[in-house]
């Protein structure tokens, strides 16, 4: 659920950023010389490039998220116990904490 709102989060940035620049380039599509039209073309590219690395990214980033996700998952399934005992000593130490002050 965590990593899923901060994948859209930059999936959603990330389209973004790439709207607006879309936007920057319509505008100033036709008023340019012949140097500002080679530098619309490079942005251009580079903003393509941008479009396919973002949804490489985001295909990797769901793969590691769904990989670490099963990891602590099964980890906490295989030492039910020791979490629970970690996890009540974490309690002890904060109410101690608190309760000294």
């Amino acid at each position: 659920m965590y990593t899923e709102f901060w994948k859209e989060k930059l999936a959603t940035d990330s389209k973004e950023v790439i709207a607006d620049l879309e936007a920057l380039l319509k505008l100033t599509g036709e008023d340019l010389s012949e140097r500002g039209n080679m530098i619309r073309e490079r942005i251009e590219s580079r903003l393509s490039k941008a479009r396919q690395q973002l949804k490489e990214s985001q295909n990797v980033i769901g793969e590691k998220v769904a990989e670490g996700a099963g990891a602590a998952n099964e980890a906490i399934r295989a030492n039910v116990y020791t979490s629970l005992g970690l996890a009540a000593a974490a309690g002890v130490v904060v109410g101690l904490v608190l309760a000294r002050r």
